[in-house]
């Protein structure tokens, strides 16, 4: 059971380390971080070498086999194979000198179809966060979007890089391949331009943002995929990590009453206590909320897990919901 409750995570784009929505998530995990600056690939080595659940790769992940060319920008984290616009209401003023190339290097390329393929893994994840490079990695996993239940992808809603699909484009991808989009990440904090704006309020240019894709429902219950409450606790979990609680507990409840899935075998699983501990926290945290039931999260609770929820002193007291 232990390869298949295995959560499988491809982080292309994976300067400074795991992307801090997998920061939280403490289920089985293999997870793949693509990082082509050899000088932040050696550091991120260097800073999981004691974890054997991170991998890092000094490649880029790309629509096909082979090199590309790699800008290193004055701001590295801005570093792209892409030529940068030079709008000037996006970098301009104090910002002009972040996008400055400072160095060009040739790095090695690899579809993800391929790297999946040598390596004998099915990922269920994508996060894509490589400057305008996002498109080309999708083109190059098509044979993995299948199988995959969800990804996250920075986006761009205007043309910040030459000859990179904008926005509009990747979602249709996403659409031709059955997934939707849960939503973006976007506050309304957009690319500022002045100081005359209220900061509780929505200001400034949105110019990008990431954007969260998963699997059409239809998709997520196929049943002639084995494993399916296996399936249904990562989607879950995915939910959770990129602030859709809602969709989350919806999967759960459907899987459990419509589809006959039983999770009680997976119980014993790290995947599984994530899902029991982030449920428990979340109705915690909605019980002080007006029109929230305590009764209600209680039943919910007991068609998804089976047991009895702990709350008020009880959940105080679990060492594992309340652990410090």
């Amino acid at each position: 059971m232990k390869k298949e409750v295995k959560t499988i995570v491809i982080d292309a784009g994976g300067r400074y380390g795991v992307h801090p929505s997998w920061k939280s998530f403490d289920g089985e995990l293999e997870y793949y971080l693509f990082e082509p600056d050899i000088d932040e690939s050696r550091r991120l080595k260097k800073k999981y070498k004691n974890k054997k659940e991170i991998i890092v790769d000094s490649r880029a992940l790309d629509d096909r086999n082979n090199f590309l060319e790699l800008n290193i920008l004055s701001n590295k984290a801005m570093s792209t194979s892409f030529s940068r616009s030079s709008k000037s209401e996006y970098f301009d003023g104090e910002k002009k000198d972040q996008t400055k190339i400072i160095e060009k290097r040739k790095v090695k390329t690899i579809t993800l179809n391929n790297f999946c393929k040598n390596k004998k893994i099915k990922p269920d994840f994508l996060k894509l966060d490589v400057e305008g490079g996002e498109f080309r990695i999708l083109k190059g996993s098509s044979e993995q979007l299948n199988n995959i239940l969800g990804i996250r992808c920075e986006v761009n809603f205007d043309k910040t890089f030459e000859n990179s699909p904008i926005f509009s484009r990747i979602h249709d991808m996403m659409l031709d391949n059955d997934f939707f989009l849960l939503n973006l990440d976007y506050d309304g904090k957009g690319s500022l331009r002045n100081e005359f704006v209220k900061t509780d309020e929505k200001f400034g240019i949105l110019r990008d943002c990431d954007a969260v894709w998963i699997k059409k429902y239809e998709k997520l219950f196929d049943k002639r995929i084995k494993n399916l409450d296996v399936r249904i606790l990562k989607y879950a979990a995915f939910c959770i990590n990129n602030n859709a609680s809602d969709v989350a507990i919806e999967v759960l409840i459907k899987g459990i009453n419509q589809y006959n899935i039983n999770l009680k075998r997976l119980n014993k699983t790290y995947l599984y206590k994530f899902i029991d501990k982030a449920v428990h926290k979340l109705f915690y945290k909605l019980k002080w909320q007006p029109g929230q039931s305590l009764t209600k999260h209680k039943k919910v609770y007991l068609q998804i897990f089976g047991k009895k929820m702990l709350e008020t002193h009880e959940y105080n007291q679990s060492l594992t919901m309340n652990p410090d």
